[in-house]
């Protein structure tokens, strides 16, 4: 499992890339490109992801916990089981 917490990881292209049981809590992911990523199972507690691509990626059991969210493209993404707690979504273009 790949730990990159407390890393800024803006603007990477992250297309297509397995993230499954990552740790990115804390991270700052300003303009990331997570199309069709699978992100199963990703602590996305406390980052910052705004105005990130995340058209058709995986989400699945994900945590977002205390996550910050503003200007996303959520078309297609998967949420099952993720956890929402205080979640907060700000611009968000929901499906």
């Amino acid at each position: 499992k790949v730990d990159l917490s407390g890393m800024d990881l803006s603007g990477i292209n992250f297309t297509g890339a397995d993230f499954t049981g990552a740790n990115l809590n804390n991270t700052i992911l300003y303009e990331t490109n997570f199309t069709k990523a699978i992100l199963k199972e990703v602590d996305f507690s406390y980052a910052n992801i705004n105005n990130a691509i995340l058209i058709g990626s995986n989400m699945t059991k994900v945590n977002l916990s205390y996550l910050n969210l503003k200007g996303l493209d959520l078309h297609g993404v998967n949420f099952t089981y993720a956890n929402l707690k205080l979640l907060s979504i700000l611009l968000a273009n929901l499906p």
